[in-house]
């Protein structure tokens, strides 16, 4: 018999959406202190905000805030200088706000 999944509130999900903006900051701070191998935990976490696929669904998406705009702060660069790239910065909608962490 499958079990019941217990329906997880907006609260929680708003929860769990401070929990991934604040992994990504102490990531981000780390990657620019030198620790590169801080993109896989960036990535992951970008991964749980935005993707969805048919067997599992953004964080976003379930808080319906999946239409949010990027802004990109790359800058043109040649082919075979993807090094260069700099991080985009993510801006959601004021109830969604999340202060830095200190």
């Amino acid at each position: 018999m499958k079990k019941k999944k217990n329906p997880i509130s907006d609260e929680d999900f708003k929860k769990h959406l401070k929990e991934q903006f604040d992994f990504l900051q102490r990531s981000a701070k780390s990657y620019d202190e030198g620790y590169s191998s801080e993109a896989k935990r960036i990535a992951t976490t970008l991964r749980v905000l935005l993707y969805d696929t048919t067997s599992s669904t953004s964080l976003l998406t379930h808080l319906g805030k999946n239409k949010i705009k990027f802004y990109n702060t790359a800058e043109n660069y040649e082919s075979g200088l993807a090094s260069k790239l700099k991080l985009v910065s993510l801006t959601t909608p004021s109830a969604l706000t999340i202060p830095p962490t200190q």
